[in-house]
């Protein structure tokens, strides 16, 4: 279940259309752990084909740590897909994407939220000790980011229609 706490937070249609020609991309994020529904997830044939070509996004990159390298042969031609497990620093990656969709860590939430990033919280609801779900709804509920509850959520296209409507408050810097 997605969830915005501010619904204030949304632009009108016609202010989130990009134009074809413009790169948008995303920068999808496990950090240094293993949650492989995501990396599933977004490399699922729906939202490659079909998703997210309809959002006009041209970039897909995919940090996906400990996990196997995803699949992604699927991508038509107008999507280029990136991936790779680790980097020293994910800062590029984060300041080049226009969308940063992430696992429930600290480290990588406030990295996107310092870059002021729009950001997509994805719950890895496998966890046992869940902390994460209280960084995520905290966040969400003062308008900095979405949290959905899974990664399943991302195969529904009435999230992603919230996900691009989404205007995030500025996180404070320090």
């Amino acid at each position: 279940n997605a969830h915005l706490s501010n619904p204030n937070n949304m632009s009108s249609p016609s202010s989130s259309s990009s134009s074809p020609s413009e790169t948008k991309s995303i920068f999808v994020t496990v950090g240094t752990t293993l949650f492989e529904p995501l990396i599933e997830s977004i490399t699922q044939s729906t939202i490659i084909n079909t998703i997210l070509p309809s959002h006009n996004y041209t970039h897909l990159t995919i940090q996906y740590g400990k996990g196997a390298v995803p699949a992604t042969t699927a991508a038509v031609n107008s999507l280029k897909c990136t991936t790779y497990d680790f980097k020293p620093s994910l800062e590029n990656d984060i300041q080049s994407a226009s969308l940063v969709i992430s696992h429930a860590g600290a480290g990588s939430v406030m990295e996107a939220l310092g870059a002021k990033k729009k950001l997509v919280v994805v719950i890895n609801s496998r966890l046992m000790d869940n902390h994460q779900r209280e960084l995520a709804d905290a966040m969400a509920e003062r308008g900095y980011c979405i949290c959905l509850d899974g990664p399943e959520e991302l195969l529904r296209e009435e999230n992603w229609k919230m996900i691009e409507a989404f205007v995030p408050n500025v996180f404070p810097e320090g």
